[in-house]
């Protein structure tokens, strides 16, 4: 059955219908009632969608993240779509990349399909609120529905985040190579994201408490590429570059580094210690096996569901921001 078929058993016109569809108010409710439950009665649209229009409510959650490929990425969706489903809500999942023009298009596009709430996945979608030029999208999305941050932080109305203890973890992981001895101490990062500078933040703290002088030239920002990594380490080296420790803001760098070690002949642990984040699987599959931090994404994704099954039940006393300690997970690139 089409769209025309709907307007012609409901005696009005295909505008009207268009307008039902689409929720507009400019329809008489005993009007709207008919089409709904012709458009129900005929599956011109999944029951779903038709129950949805006249409850308000489509039991359909969107994810938003910049790239489905990276491990940590890829977990929180995994974990998200499972603890949903079995809560009763489908997913529907939008990669955003980095370009905030598309973030925001991408969120507007989610919210045109009646979503009952939004995820946004990393601490890539902070920059909603980094600029005063720029209209603060999330804030503009959570005027329409509640909106969850995952790793990161962003403060506002029916907005409510979970994050990791980055600086802190960085800062004690820094100490500790410090107090160990290791002088020449490499923070290599990808993009300068929100959650990257508060753990390089947490880096140069642990240098100022030491007394020790921040190097820019063991400050790599680079592409998180492992081949690409390891080769532009391989490529400082050649230049001058000494360090004999790393504290990477990936897992994916780290194993660079790691790769990067194999290449020149330095042993792991002993002359190079290399220290991972987000405990990805990756970690436990190369060799030797990585350090890395755990950031508790798990634990973050659950404290969300909870969260989001809550706020949409209209529970009221929920924490608007929830921290999780992060922790070391050592295996054998540290000593």
């Amino acid at each position: 059955m089409t769209i025309y078929d709907i307007a012609q058993r409901a005696g009005v016109s295909i505008a009207t219908v268009s307008r039902v569809v689409n929720g507009s108010s400019k329809v008489r409710d005993e009007t709207r009632q008919r089409v709904l439950s012709i458009i129900a009665e005929s599956g011109y649209l999944p029951n779903a969608f038709a129950r949805g229009l006249g409850t308000d409510s489509m039991k359909t959650v969107g994810l938003v993240c910049a790239d489905i490929a990276h491990p940590f990425m890829a977990h929180a969706v995994s974990y998200l779509e499972r603890a949903l489903q079995s809560n009763g809500y489908d997913c529907i999942l939008v990669c955003s990349d980095l370009d905030g023009d598309y973030k925001r298009t991408s969120i507007q596009r989610l919210l045109a399909k009646r979503i009952d709430a939004l995820i946004l996945i990393s601490s890539k979608y902070e920059d909603a609120i980094s600029s005063d030029n720029e209209p603060d999208y999330v804030a503009d999305a959570a005027r329409c529905v509640p909106v969850f941050v995952i790793n990161g932080r962003i403060p506002g109305d029916n907005v409510y985040c979970t994050f990791s203890t980055d600086f802190d973890i960085v800062r004690e992981i820094t100490a500790s190579l410090i107090r160990s001895g290791r002088k020449r101490i490499l923070f290599l990062s990808d993009a300068p994201r929100f959650v990257v500078l508060r753990r390089l933040k947490g880096y140069e703290q642990a240098l100022r408490d030491a007394k020790k002088p921040i190097d820019p030239t063991l400050q790599i920002v680079t592409r998180n590429e492992i081949a690409y990594t390891e080769q532009m380490l391989v490529e400082r080296v050649q230049n001058g570059l000494n360090f004999d420790a790393v504290v990477a803001s990936e897992d994916d760098l780290a194993i660079a580094a790691i790769k990067f070690a194999a290449h020149t002949g330095k042993s792991i642990p002993e002359d190079l210690e290399i220290y991972g984040f987000n405990n990805t699987p990756l970690a436990s599959s190369c060799e030797p096996e990585l350090t890395s931090v755990d950031n508790q994404l798990e634990l973050q994704c659950a404290e969300t569901v909870r969260n989001l099954l809550a706020v949409l039940n209209g529970e009221t006393d929920i924490l608007q921001a929830r921290v999780f300690p992060a922790q070391i997970v050592k295996r054998q690139t540290t000593r």
